[in-house]
């Protein structure tokens, strides 16, 4: 008998045989327990700072006290596409990672497809779910095309997801209800889908009130912000400005883009116009704008963060590069740096340490080739007290717990 022809002939001896082994407790196939999965990073006591790289596809892990990086994981779906690794957000046990894939990057990288510049992607993004502790991916979910901002809702796993849609936008031609963007809220846990929320268009920064009860979203291309009920997903719209371009695509005059909710409850919303640049504060219970609280501003404002009691507001600011130090009860800037000189280039969002006493500033750098940046500053008196060379592009900075 031909030598092939012997093998396959022995095939189910062999496989009877094993079958025999494994009933009286011997040879088996089947290990009990899986390969354990190595880690992408370094054992760590203590918290960790991670930052979204989006023009490279990873997320790096900072050490706060040494202030070194002390990893950088791969984060998206097709390893050979660049796919827009786009804001994360942290569990509070320190577990688990959540970060957006927005199928976007930068103009002049290279960029095929469906993927385009910030806003333009053609095809869905994705909720991408991470062991914190070991930079391994766990699960990800579908959403809208150019997811924007991530948060997670205070005292629960639910992660909200806004899209800067512009290609909808473009799609609608002047029809304000076909522009609407989405919101979409996912169960952390099970990374199924709770709800899609139509809001307004263009919609890209989230927060919440202090209690959880309602979501802030901001709607740069209909100069709004959406007030969602977190219970029922109801929806109230409400202009950034009594002379808000509302309702009229295109004819925007203040561009809402980041948003910073204040203990007292106030939504602080960036205008990223140049015809408006500042910040906006809206009243959530009277759904209107305090105008005589807006402070007008020399640069763009972006992701900014408020001490515990509402006295300073901690804000970066692009064009120029600088970070800000606001009085929110008398309007006004109290401190400010330069970021330029101290190698940081387009400041994207600024996070305060659990004790207040430290402060630290994502930058972006040119988002094409030289690598971003975190800064470090002591906040009294804003001193400069590190710099961590990053990645392409990263746009997000939050502070990740001990694990428990």
């Amino acid at each position: 008998m031909p030598l092939p022809y012997r093998a396959a002939a022995l095939l189910p001896l062999l496989f009877a045989a094993a079958c025999d082994a494994e009933a009286d407790g011997g040879l088996a196939f089947a290990a009990a327990t899986a390969w354990p999965t190595h880690s992408l990073l370094p054992p760590v006591e203590g918290p960790r700072l991670a930052v979204s790289n989006s023009g490279e596809d990873t997320v790096s892990f900072v050490d706060p006290v040494s202030f070194e990086e002390i990893g950088r994981v791969p984060v998206g779906i097709f390893p050979v596409e660049l796919e827009g690794a786009h804001h994360l957000a942290p569990t509070p046990d320190g577990r688990f990672l959540f970060v957006g894939i927005a199928n976007t990057v930068e103009p002049g990288a290279s960029a095929g497809g469906p993927h385009g510049s910030h806003g333009t992607g053609t095809a869905d993004g994705y909720l991408i779910k991470i062991d914190a502790v070991t930079g391994r991916q766990l699960g990800r979910a579908r959403v809208d095309r150019s997811p924007g901002d991530v948060r997670l809702q205070p005292g629960t796993m639910r992660v909200w997801q806004s899209h800067y849609d512009l290609v909808t936008l473009a799609e609608a031609e002047g029809d304000y209800a076909a522009a609407a963007s989405s919101v979409v809220v996912t169960d952390g846990a099970t990374m199924e889908r709770i709800a899609r929320v139509e809001i307004c268009p263009s919609s890209h920064g989230i927060g919440f009130a202090p209690d959880g009860s309602q979501a802030y979203v901001s709607c740069g291309y209909s100069d709004e912000l959406a007030i969602v009920d977190t219970a029922s997903f109801e929806v109230r719209i409400v202009p950034v400005a009594e002379d808000a371009g509302t309702g009229e695509l295109f004819r925007t005059r203040y561009l809402p883009y980041a948003l910073t909710v204040a203990p007292d409850g106030l939504v602080w919303v960036s205008s990223t116009s140049p015809l408006n640049p500042g910040l906006r504060v809206i009243d959530p219970a009277a759904g209107a704008e305090l105008p005589e609280r807006a402070l007008p501003l020399e640069g763009t404002p972006l992701f900014g963060d408020f001490t515990a009691d509402g006295s300073r507001l901690y804000l970066p600011m692009q064009g120029p590069d600088r970070l800000v130090v606001v009085d929110p009860a008398a309007g006004s800037i109290l401190e400010s740096v330069e970021l330029g000189p101290l190698g940081c280039e387009n400041p994207h969002a600024a996070v305060l340490s659990a004790d207040e006493s430290e402060l630290w500033v994502v930058c972006e750098g040119d988002r094409l080739s030289r690598p971003g940046s975190l800064e470090r500053f002591r906040t009294e008196g804003l001193t400069p007290t590190g710099h961590v060379e990053l990645g392409l592009f990263p746009d997000d900075v939050v502070l990740v717990p001990e694990a428990r």
